[in-house]
């Protein structure tokens, strides 16, 4: 019973490649990916950083993901499209014409997104350079037309260090002297400089994973968060006041999703009371 409870994640994520593997060479492929990339957890000489290449069906679309095999990438490849975690519901917002996705990593998210809102103009921000390569790939193979912006998110204008971590999932910008661990020198922009820069007026969808950034944004938040409609946030309680972070963004009017209570893997979110449900 214990090996199989243990087992019980994986034997979903295969059957959910199922679903939006193009074909059966295109599953094939994945999951050997998968298991390759969990046992590389276990034993490092497993691990490689190798790039791949696979097609996915994404809202009906045809897609073509580039990820590497063991920087965490196959995880939000299962987190994304397998799960659904940032799924939305596109009939509360009505039309959607503009989504920024803080924090877009390699741009499984925005794939996701732009398969949702195929109509939807996608600004993307994200500082990590190998990550930053790879959303760009991810956005020009697919012939997608996205603002790209290879900067991290924070409070204000600035330099910062950003931890680079094992996982490219996993990096975090730091402005506290200088860090032990290994990390590069990113620029920082604010909110407020973004949509200046970018002509944006109005966020109909705004993402939000910056790995314990999201404290800090949320609670510095000023006139820009009035003109965002709905957020779907990945928070990470171990390095952010939970609560607190989510108290700085209700009181800006909007109503409060806790995760996993939208559906079984939800993301946190939060609708302004036009676009709110039940």
């Amino acid at each position: 019973m214990k090996h199989s409870r243990l087992l019980t994640p994986y034997i979903e994520e295969v059957k959910a490649a199922g679903l939006f593997a193009a074909n059966k060479t295109e599953l094939a492929k994945i999951i050997y990916w998968t298991l390759l990339y969990h046992a590389g957890n276990r034993v490092p000489g497993f691990a490689s950083e190798s790039v791949r290449q696979t097609v996915c069906i994404v809202q009906g679309r045809r897609l073509r993901l580039t990820l590497r095999q063991s920087s965490g990438d196959i995880f939000t490849l299962h987190e994304v499209i397998g799960r659904k975690s940032y799924a939305f519901p596109a009939e509360r917002l009505g039309v959607i014409n503009t989504i920024v996705d803080l924090g877009a990593n390699i741009g499984l998210t925005s794939l996701f997104f732009a398969a949702m809102s195929p109509t939807a103009r996608l600004v993307c921000v994200e500082p990590e350079p190998g990550n930053f390569k790879l959303l760009r790939q991810n956005c020009d193979q697919n012939k997608f037309h996205w603002t790209c912006l290879n900067c991290a998110i924070g409070p204000a204008t600035m330099s910062a260090r950003l931890l680079v971590d094992r996982y490219a999932n996993r990096h975090r910008v730091t402005t506290q002297g200088l860090p032990r661990e290994p990390a590069i020198e990113v620029q920082v922009l604010s909110m407020e400089d973004i949509l200046k820069n970018c002509d944006v007026d109005t966020i109909d969808l705004l993402k939000v994973d910056i790995e314990g950034g999201e404290e800090e944004l949320f609670e510095n938040s000023s006139s820009w968060i009035d003109r965002v409609r709905f957020i779907i946030a990945e928070f990470h309680p171990q390095l952010i006041d939970y609560k607190g972070t989510v108290e700085s963004i209700v009181k800006h009017g909007f109503r409060y999703y806790p995760a996993g209570s939208l559906f079984r893997n939800s993301m946190d979110m939060f609708a302004r009371h036009d676009v709110a449900w039940s």
